[in-house]
């Protein structure tokens, strides 16, 4: 998956990597995809995991991501993140919510641009990788390549450790990003946002993930109340309304408006 080919080195190392791999490779661009916008914080998908928008976004990521052994995404460094594309993708995989979705892949970056000098970049791409449950191959950029020859092992090195990596079934421990990660997750949908985010309840419930002690009858009581109140068809269609945004702001109204950011609902 690519945002866009014509950056940088970016189309040479894609087309080197691919000569790799004997079967069939998919080579996907952004434009192909079609996404609409971006996410607008509706949580619309907090109950059922579907998506607000009419576009492709989720078909694709269901039936194409989801059902891959091996995927490569690929970038070029824009300012100190990678592009406004993938900032959108990574922002519309929401839909899921708090649940991980690449558990049993194989997910490598393909990165043009000055990776290394970006320590940030790098835990966030570590972080993501392991709180989708997919094992991470590498991060192979093109900054610290001496030559084009040097680059080219590189990424034919990097493609046959992605294949025996996927035939050896070979997942890496999991480190503190992912067990904190999940763990704090655990935490809000038990307590605080179980009644709004019903499908990650679902999942937490069914894998298991609530691996503590839930003895507190103060939460007990208050989820018993709330799961009644999300039957009633009435408060459960205002509840997912486009008013959801406005609430998410109104503790932070009085700050807002005083900065001048917003008008006082």
């Amino acid at each position: 998956v690519v945002d866009d080919p014509s950056q940088g080195n970016l189309k040479a190392m894609i087309q080197r990597l691919s000569q790799n791999f004997s079967g069939d490779v998919q080579i996907i661009e952004f434009s192909q995809i079609q996404i609409q916008g971006g996410c607008i914080g509706c949580i619309h998908c907090a109950e059922d995991n579907r998506c607000w928008y009419p576009d492709p976004f989720v078909p694709f990521y269901l039936q194409e991501l989801m059902e891959a052994d091996i995927l490569l995404y690929a970038g070029s460094i824009k300012d100190r993140y990678l592009s406004w594309q993938w900032k959108q993708f990574f922002d519309r995989r929401f839909f899921r919510n708090h649940t991980p979705t690449l558990y049993g892949k194989q997910l490598g970056f393909i990165i043009s641009g000055p990776y290394l000098q970006l320590p940030i970049l790098q835990d966030i791409l570590a972080a993501y990788t392991e709180l989708e449950g997919a094992n991470l191959i590498g991060v192979l950029s093109d900054d610290a390549m001496s030559s084009a020859d040097a680059l080219n092992i590189a990424l034919d090195t990097f493609a046959q450790t992605a294949v025996r990596y996927s035939e050896q079934n070979y997942h890496k421990p999991s480190t503190f990003r992912s067990i904190a990660g999940m763990k704090l997750l655990r935490d809000e949908i038990w307590t605080r946002l179980k009644f709004v985010f019903q499908a990650d309840h679902r999942f937490y419930k069914k894998n298991k993930i609530y691996d503590f002690p839930q003895s507190s009858w103060k939460v007990v009581l208050t989820n018993f109340i709330f799961d009644i109140l999300h039957k009633i068809p009435g408060f459960n269609k205002d509840f997912y309304s486009p008013k959801m945004k406005a609430r998410m702001i109104q503790p932070l109204q009085k700050f807002l408006a005083s900065k001048g950011k917003i008008k006082e609902i």
